[in-house]
């Protein structure tokens, strides 16, 4: 008589492939959990890496800004000094710059952390190029080019300098603490 044929699996057979399902599962569960972190990871990346990037930009508005009104106020300085309508070429094309990019930095600067700053920035601008345009009017147009040069020399013009430096360096330092700690964010982000 033959022996009645066995239907299903021999135990061992049948563990192998429960430890192998398990195994899988496990190698699966790791595979899902990995793509997770990755994903987090990536998207932290991005949010660390566009605060990153805006502070950048802030910065370098404000570094643009300050170039601006310094080439207005040398070639103010030098027209002034030497009578030459040279001078006002340079004065005219950053006076021209100066409200676009001041609106600029105004928009990026639209957080309430910098909005006393932002404000006093244009401020001590708007008093600045008033000067300059005064000073140079007084010599250009009426020729009181003495007049002109002393107003240039009170402390009103260097009062408003040192505001609008301050200002500067205020900004700048604010844009660079942002920067940092966007880096240090994404930094702790990553060693997560």
């Amino acid at each position: 008589m033959m022996p009645m044929p066995r239907y299903g699996m021999p135990s061992s057979q049948s563990a192998f492939f429960r430890s192998t399902a398990l195994t899988i599962l496990i190698g699966l569960a790791a595979l899902i959990a990995i793509v997770a972190a990755t994903l987090w990871l990536v998207g932290e990346t991005r949010i660390y890496s566009d605060t990153l990037d805006r502070a950048r930009q802030e910065r370098a508005a404000v570094a643009a800004l300050h170039i601006l009104i310094l080439q207005a106020e040398t070639s103010q300085r030098g027209y002034l000094l030497t009578n030459n309508e040279a001078y006002l070429e340079p004065y005219d094309s950053a006076v021209a710059k100066i409200g676009p990019q001041l609106d600029r930095v105004r928009s990026m600067l639209s957080g309430a952390d910098a909005a006393p700053t932002a404000s006093r920035l244009v401020t001590t601008i708007d008093g600045v190029l008033a000067k300059l345009k005064e000073t140079i009017d007084l010599a250009r147009i009426d020729g009181r080019r003495d007049t002109a040069l002393a107003l240039f020399s009170s402390n009103d013009e260097r009062e408003l300098m040192v505001d609008e430096q301050k200002a500067f360096m205020d900004l700048v330092a604010r844009a660079d603490q942002n920067i940092s700690q966007s880096v240090e964010r994404q930094q702790i982000a990553i060693s997560q």
